[in-house]
């Protein structure tokens, strides 16, 4: 009986472990592409900057 239960508590374990790792694995893939976007919206942002200077220059 006992010898059960330690074979059920190492494979919940397992699973445990096996699940964690994609978790962290799926949440480092998000906050990349998190970081990529920031990136893009920050270009955007300097590139907006710069035309409204121009036309600010112009007028």
């Amino acid at each position: 009986m006992y010898r059960g239960s330690i074979l059920y508590l190492g494979s919940i374990s397992q699973s445990c472990r096996f699940a964690s790792y994609h978790l962290e694995r799926n949440t480092s893939d998000q906050l990349r592409v998190a970081g990529s976007q920031l990136q893009v919206r920050d270009d955007e942002l300097q590139i907006t900057k710069h035309k409204l200077q121009s036309i600010k220059h112009k007028t």
